[in-house]
């Protein structure tokens, strides 16, 4: 085998499409990549010892400076945290549940002592009903985070931790 220098340039990324077997989930990326510099360690070792990315499945590809900016580091959480907070979706790749109610609730300001109106959500998960408030300024998947990180620290559902929905 060809030395990787000869080959690619040691910093290019390469990329490689998933298993035509693996099982899909919603949380599996379709489309890796890692470091030219590292196929050939790639080759000796088993997954998950070489830095690799995956894809996000929901985002638009975006280039910016040069850089795919929807590929998240699969070896740190990154990649959960992405899927989790962009797009309600689980390690297991189950999905967060939707909020039911969507409506107005008051914010008390203990500082200040005033009371006003603010756009909130109630957690349809059972036994909580906790009431959280989102930023209706913001658009897109950012408008919940909110919302999500409460599923996410309360609710959780990932591998090798699984905790009661309550």
């Amino acid at each position: 085998m060809e030395s990787t220098s000869k080959l690619h340039n040691p910093n290019e990324w390469l990329y490689e499409m998933c298993e035509p077997d693996a099982v899909l989930t919603p949380y599996s990326p379709r489309i890796y990549r890692y470091l030219a510099k590292y196929f050939e360690l790639k080759q000796q070792r088993p997954r998950g010892v070489v830095k690799r990315e995956g894809m996000c499945p929901y985002c638009p590809l975006q280039v910016a400076d040069g850089r795919h900016r929807c590929f998240y580091d699969l070896n740190t959480s990154d990649y959960a945290v992405h899927l989790m907070y962009h797009h309600g979706i689980f390690t297991t790749g189950s999905f967060c549940l939707e909020p039911t109610v969507h409506k107005l609730a008051k914010e008390y300001k203990t500082k200040t002592k005033k009371i006003r109106l603010v756009e909130s959500v109630q957690c349809p998960y059972d036994s909580c009903g906790s009431v959280i408030k989102i930023n209706s300024k913001q658009a897109g998947s950012k408008l919940i985070s909110a919302y999500l990180r409460h599923v996410r620290n309360k609710h959780i559902d990932r591998r090798n931790h699984r905790r009661q929905k309550m």
